[in-house]
């Protein structure tokens, strides 16, 4: 997505919005990107830490690696992500089982 795409699409939610003044207030509206698919490890922390300098902010990592920063703009969230590619890989091996466990009564 280009720049241009992106202003645009910004554009075209403030005028939704105001024109639907029905639409309920969003309470944390949050702007986030993981990074291109098929992005590598090293690509996706150079790109975190470019946003994060752009915007003046720190890179918080997570125990399991992720990397993200973000920036407030007057209520709305701009957040930038990094997966890696072995968190990833884990947590899709684990979403392997999910359609076998299944509650006692048969809900999901």
């Amino acid at each position: 997505m280009s720049h241009n795409d992106l202003i645009a699409g910004l554009r075209a939610l403030a005028d939704f919005l105001e024109a639907n003044p029905r639409m309920p207030a969003l309470t944390y509206p949050t702007l986030l990107d993981t990074g291109p698919v098929g992005e590598t490890d090293g690509d996706g922390v150079k790109r975190v830490h470019l946003v994060a300098e752009l915007l003046g902010s720190t890179v918080a990592t997570s125990r399991s690696g992720h990397l993200q920063t973000g920036r407030q703009f007057d209520g709305l969230e701009l957040r930038i992500a990094h997966v890696p590619s072995a968190a990833s890989a884990q947590h899709e091996a684990h979403m392997t089982y999910a359609s076998n466990v299944q509650p006692e009564d048969g809900t999901r």
